[in-house]
């Protein structure tokens, strides 16, 4: 092997020289089911935005693995490990390496930066028995299409930003049932506001400084993934940036791929193209018209949301102020879709609306009023969705207000969102 590769590669994998590296003892909610992939023949995809944690899993899975010497790590952030060739020799480095009458462990940082990634995954899973393969992507690009090269050997789990029970989770906060918070409601509705400025992501949970944040958010966060997706897939990086930047701009609304097209001087087809990278780069959320069957994704009312509300406001350089003003709302509707996972909302021909429609073992209706006072006007929507579609029940997430509301026969839960969002186990009719 290359002596210029081995010494990275013996860099990246310091217990093989007894040094374990330190790991964050918070753990994202996901690392339990990732961890119970582990005992699984398949290979375990884990993928996400950046700057989520999708290394610090890898790095806490590996230490509670062993031997040392059968634990190898690769993170294709470094060039010099990109090409096709050099990643075999890393693998057979390591497989001459270490003790084939065990497991071994083979973790691939950002896979989709190495070439012909799902061949090189498919050859070494086919031909090593005993090695479990452990991989992170910062896009659902390749995974997506490379499903059918690699049906029957993944696993893949989606890591997205942290939901407001996450941020307290890593700020040491727990929240017990509702009797016991709301004796805490002015601690948890100004962490709620922290967490719609600068929560998500979790180096970044206890900073306190703005204007770092915003500048750790851009530059580490949305301009880095904006070049990868561009430049994984031959895209014209600056239209994607300014793409993103106006679908910021377009947070929490309807939009039309025409529109976008027109402002962007390009055709509705290369729109559209642009649009699916960064959904597949997590950075922006589409939702759907809720129908009754399944959504069609030709329709043309569609919102959409960034992956975060402090996405938001570091994108558009909001200043704190912006929480005591109507664009709260959206902000706080933004984190209620990412934390929920949202895929659809409902808009009528009449222009009833309801910001989050729910589908599971039931039908749950739930729109977003971040303020105190909720007036009859604000029921209406959630009213005629469940009149439309044979409901009698939704929730209205609220700033404070908790209670049994009705409107036109329909009952409605108001929820304060820092309790219905920071609690672990969300009881959306509780």
């Amino acid at each position: 092997m290359d002596e210029a590769l081995l010494r990275q590669l013996l860099k990246q994998n310091p217990w093989w020289d007894g040094k374990m590296p330190q790991v964050p003892k918070t753990r994202r909610f996901l690392f339990g089911d990732v961890k119970e992939s582990m005992g699984r023949r398949q290979i375990t995809a884990v993928v996400g935005p950046r700057r989520v944690g999708k290394t610090t899993i890898m790095k806490q899975l590996i230490s509670e693995l062993s031997p040392p010497e059968n634990i190898c790590y690769i993170s294709f952030d470094d060039i010099r490990f990109q090409e096709y060739g050099s990643a075999f020799q890393l693998l057979d480095y390591f497989l001459s390496n270490s003790d084939d009458s065990r497991i071994r462990y083979l973790f691939l940082d950002e896979i989709q930066k190495l070439g012909n990634w799902a061949d090189f995954l498919k050859t070494a899973y086919d031909t090593e028995e005993k090695l479990k393969i452990v991989v992170s992507g910062s896009a659902s690009l390749g995974i997506t299409q490379h499903r059918e090269t690699l049906a029957g050997r993944l696993l893949s789990f989606e890591l997205h930003t942290m939901g407001f029970s996450e941020f307290l989770a890593f700020r040491g906060e727990e929240m017990g049932e509702y009797p016991r918070a709301v004796m805490k409601k002015e601690r948890y509705e100004r962490l709620f506001e922290e967490y719609l400025m600068r929560g998500g992501f979790p180096e970044i949970v206890g900073e306190t400084d703005q204007k770092f944040v915003e500048k750790y958010i851009r530059e580490s966060l949305v301009e880095k993934a904006i070049r990868d997706v561009s430049e994984l897939t031959d895209r014209d990086e600056r239209k994607v940036g300014e793409l993103f930047l106006l679908l910021a701009s377009y947070n929490g609304q309807l939009f039309s791929l025409d529109t976008l097209a027109k402002d962007l001087g390009i055709s509705r087809i290369t729109a559209s193209r642009y649009l699916d990278l960064l959904e597949k780069a997590f950075l922006v959320r589409v939702l759907y018209n809720y129908s009754g069957g399944v959504p069609s994704r030709v329709r043309k009312r569609k919102k959409v949301y960034l992956a975060s509300s402090s996405m938001v406001m570091s994108v558009l350089s909001y200043p704190r102020e912006v929480l005591l003003t109507e664009a709260s709302g959206r902000l706080a509707e933004t984190a209620a879709v990412g934390q929920l996972g949202a895929e659809l909302f409902w808009r009528s021909p009449q222009k009833k609306e309801v910001d989050i429609v729910l589908v599971g073992e039931k039908i749950v209706p739930i729109e977003v009023k971040y303020r105190s006072r909720i007036g009859k006007g604000d029921l209406a929507g959630i009213a005629a969705f469940c009149k439309r579609f044979g409901l009698e029940e939704g929730v209205i997430l609220t700033k404070s207000l908790k209670g049994e509301l009705e409107y036109r026969g329909i009952r409605v839960h108001a929820i304060p969102i820092w309790y219905f969002l920071g609690s672990r186990t969300q009881s959306c009719c509780a």
